[in-house]
């Protein structure tokens, strides 16, 4: 008995040649990830689609395609940001796990980069939080890792990779880290703090897998030094 389709709004997060003409897809809805045949290779990145998806396995078959809105791309470092979200997301994300919460960061983030706007680092970061989160860290801006006692703000903290951040004598303040749980980055010294700390976070989830799009950011950084994500 034929499956009915399921039908949603998609982001490509990857897609390879599968066959003469279609492709194989990495999707991200708000149900989740998914992997999906396309018989034709019509589903571009960073373009938001409806699509019908059939099957009872993991693998699904795309019974429709619809393209919502004009084809477009980041430009510049925007780019190379896009991509970075997109490996990320297939790197970290499960398939199968619900991510209602993470999808509209995603498309939040996204509609930053495509439109270059000067909040697309900030974004960015919140994307990175809300991946965390949803894996398993969403009090870890919160609470110290020593007592499980709340942040506090007058107190300096360090990360300790894999268990949380405790106090130290000289460190991050924990005023930012608060900020950053609230996925406020509003302050140039809390964005220029949480950009080496999300590093090391998303190194230690990623567990010694490494990104091709960090290094083809570093390859444009040459060109453009005074710049950074």
């Amino acid at each position: 008995m034929a499956t009915k389709p399921e039908a949603s709004h998609v982001y490509v997060l990857h897609r390879r040649p599968y066959g003469e003409r279609g492709a194989l897809l990495e999707l991200l809805s708000g149900e989740g990830r998914i992997s999906a045949i396309a018989r034709r290779a019509v589903a571009a990145p960073f373009q938001l689609h409806w699509m019908e998806l059939t099957g009872r396995g993991e693998l699904k078959s795309v019974r429709l395609c619809e393209a919502v809105g004009p084809a477009a791309l980041p430009q510049g470092l925007a780019l190379y940001a896009g991509l970075y979200l997109n490996e990320l997301t297939l790197r970290l994300l499960p398939r199968g796990l619900p991510c209602e919460s993470l999808w509209p960061v995603y498309l939040q983030t996204v509609s930053a980069l495509l439109l270059a706007s000067e909040s697309w680092e900030a974004d960015l970061r919140r994307y990175e939080l809300a991946l965390l989160s949803l894996l398993g860290d969403e009090h870890l801006f919160a609470y110290g890792v020593d007592d499980g006692a709340p942040i506090i703000a007058e107190t300096s903290y360090r990360l300790d990779p894999g268990r949380g951040f405790v106090p130290a004598a000289q460190g991050i303040a924990g005023a930012s880290l608060l900020a950053m749980a609230q996925g406020d980055f509003s302050s140039t010294s809390v964005l220029a703090q949480a950009r080496p700390l999300f590093r090391q976070l998303i190194d230690h989830a990623l567990a010694g897998r490494t990104l091709r799009s960090r290094e083809l950011y570093r390859q444009a950084l040459a060109v453009r030094p005074g710049e950074r994500f």
